[in-house]
C-alpha cells in the first residue's frame, strides 16, 4: 500500500522530479526525514524532501553544477554540520510562485554504504522511491537538539519498538558520537 494520500501535492510532484533526476544521473539515494515519516514513525507535516546521497563530500560541486538545471528555482546553497554536509537546492511546484526546498545529504562514505545496503523501495507518490531505514534516520535525527526531531525519534520508536535493530544503532551511534543522545531519548530524558 502507498503512502501517497500522506503527501501534499507539490511534496509529491517534487519527490518524482528528484526520484527522476536521480536515477537519470544515477545516483543512489534515500529518502529520509519528515516524508520517510510517513512509513516508519508517526506521519507529521513536513514542507520538504530530505534525501541522502550516495556521494563523497568532496564531490559536492559535481552535484552543485547539476543543480543548476531549470528545473531548480536558484543556485544551491551549502550547509555543513558534524558528519554531513547538505546541498540545499529549490524546485518550482505547481506554479513558478510556490518552492519546494530540497536537501541532499551526503554523509561519511562508510555510513552511506551502510545506509544504501538498508534501504527499502517503498511506493510513495505512485513512485517506487527508495527510503531510508527507521534506524538511519534515527541516526541522522540525532544530530539536532530539535524537539521536532526528538518526537520524530519517539514516533519511530513506539511504531517499531522491537523491530529496531538494536545493535546497529548501538555500532553506529558509537561511530557517530550520539550514544549519550541515544541514551536519553530512550530512558525519556530530554534534557
Amino acid at each position: 500500500m502507498g503512502m501517497s494520500h500522506l503527501i501534499d501535492k507539490n511534496l509529491k510532484q517534487s519527490l518524482v522530479q528528484m526520484h527522476d533526476f536521480l536515477e537519470a544521473h544515477q545516483f543512489q539515494y534515500a529518502l529520509t526525514g519528515g516524508m520517510a515519516l510517513a512509513v516508519w514513525g508517526q506521519p507529521r507535516s513536513t514542507s520538504d524532501v530530505d534525501i541522502i546521497i550516495a556521494m563523497a563530500a568532496e564531490d559536492a560541486p559535481m552535484l552543485q553544477k547539476l543543480i543548476k538545471s531549470p528545473e531548480f528555482a536558484f543556485e544551491a546553497d551549502e550547509l555543513i554540520f558534524p558528519h554531513m554536509k547538505i546541498i540545499r537546492a529549490h524546485l518550482h511546484g505547481e506554479t513558478k510562485q510556490v518552492l519546494v526546498t530540497i536537501d541532499f545529504i551526503l554523509v561519511g562514505h562508510d555510513w552511506s554504504n551502510s545506509i544504501m545496503q538498508r534501504r527499502q523501495r517503498i511506493a510513495l507518490a505512485e513512485q517506487p522511491i527508495w527510503v531510508s531505514s527507521a534506524e538511519d534516520i534515527i541516526l541522522l535525527k540525532l544530530f539536532s537538539q530539535r524537539d521536532k526531531d526528538r518526537e520524530d525519534i519517539q514516533g519511530i520508536l513506539l511504531q517499531r519498538g522491537s523491530l529496531l535493530d538494536q545493535a546497529y544503532l548501538q555500532v553506529w551511534t558509537s561511530k557517530l558520537g550520539t550514544n549519550e543522545a541515544w541514551s536519553r531519548i530512550t530512558k525519556g530524558s530530554f534534557t
